[in-house]
């Protein structure tokens, strides 16, 4: 029995002799398998895999980032928004331009000024928005980052009007203070308030019961300092002094609420010197006095015929202010007036006519001592 080319002989098992041949059947995926291995025998490289856009001129774009969840997004907003906004309206009064405002709707600029600013950088933080080529949007993944700033910054603008109705302080008439000269007077209100308010205010003067002047004055409280000034000027209203018994009371009107204050018992200082809102308000000179006498010396030179004593000079003092009964009338401290002292000629008195004129002028003001020969006027 032999082999050729593959092939063998078929032999009769009976017999022993040959009848035919056999064909070896090769299998073709055998012969193909062993290509393929040989194929990736000789090379290690991966094959590599082409990626087609579906549109060639546009370039790729990188991945958008995961916007913030809820939790992180309420960090964000209360340490990058309600915080600094909280501490700018606390500080408010300490900070740089806090007296401008917008116009038409009165809000501080500073304020809102900071409120722009930590909006904007919330929204950058959590990425609330998108902005690629075909816009500027929101994504759906920034949705709940969205509402959560959208929420709490609404909540922001309208809280301190919630609360301004709900716990403003009552309004209340404070102090009132005469300036430095006892030329205008300042009445302080009072009000605690979370926001800076604008108000207008009826005043109303009375002397002695008699209304002697009335007007009307706009100013704003200071939420930081929980309190506005009005000022009026003292000529705006003086009538006649207030010593010794017509008092001037002032009665202010704000919001349909009245509150009155007596302007004679503020304290003043004036010239080191402890004062009364009376004594401010009392400037008319009521009470003149004055009192001459002679100088009598011993001047054989300057006396004539045989008198060894005999009239050298005189001394004379006067005094200007509010009569009260006493010899001496009351000094009145923030009166302005000129006093004008003549000296007459006395037929009595032949030798002070000798040594003065007929008739001597002297003209002072309510500041300026006057002398006259040595002596000296006190008010």
């Amino acid at each position: 029995m032999g082999q050729e080319d593959g092939k063998s002989d078929r032999i009769d098992p009976i017999t022993g002799a040959k009848i035919g041949e056999y064909a070896d059947e090769v299998a073709p995926s055998s012969k193909t398998a062993g290509l393929l291995e040989k194929a990736a025998e000789q090379s290690q490289t991966p094959t590599p895999v082409a990626i087609i856009s579906e549109d060639p001129g546009k370039e790729e774009e990188g991945p958008i980032p995961d916007a913030a969840g809820l939790v992180e997004s309420l960090k964000t907003v209360a340490l990058f928004g309600i915080l600094p906004v909280f501490l700018a309206r606390v500080l408010l009064v300490y900070l740089p331009g806090d007296e401008l405002t917008i116009p038409v709707i009165g809000t501080s600029l500073v304020m809102s000024f900071v409120f722009l600013l930590s909006l904007s950088v919330v929204t950058w933080r959590l990425r609330v928005f998108s902005i690629s080529s075909s816009g500027f949007a929101i994504t759906g993944t920034s949705a709940m980052a969205a509402s959560v700033v959208a929420i709490s910054y609404i909540m922001m603008l309208i809280l301190p009007l919630i609360l301004g109705v709900l716990l403003e302080g009552e309004l209340s008439v404070g102090q009132v203070e005469y300036s430095d000269d006892g030329e205008s007077i300042t009445i302080k209100v009072l009000q605690n308030t979370i926001s800076d308010k604008d108000m207008e205010a009826s005043i109303v003067i009375f002397q002695a019961g008699q209304q002697v002047w009335s007007s009307t004055a706009n100013f704003s409280i200071d939420s930081g300092k929980g309190e506005g000034e009005i000022t009026i000027l003292v000529d705006d209203f003086y009538s006649t002094n207030a010593l010794p018994d017509s008092p001037y009371t002032l009665e202010l009107t704000i919001d349909g609420d009245s509150s009155t204050r007596d302007l004679t018992y503020s304290q003043i200082t004036w010239d080191t010197n402890q004062w009364t809102g009376a004594d401010a308000l009392s400037r008319d000179i009521t009470g003149v006095e004055g009192l001459a006498s002679g100088v009598v010396k011993q001047d054989p030179d300057r006396c004539s015929g045989d008198a060894d004593n005999c009239l050298v000079g005189v001394v004379m003092s006067g005094w200007s202010g509010l009569d009260t009964g006493a010899d001496k009338p009351a000094r009145m401290p923030f009166a302005d007036y000129t006093v004008e002292a003549v000296l007459m000629d006395n037929l009595l008195w032949k030798d002070l006519s000798s040594m003065l004129p007929s008739e001597s002028t002297y003209l002072v003001t309510s500041s300026t001592p006057l002398v006259i020969m040595g002596a000296t006027r006190s008010q």
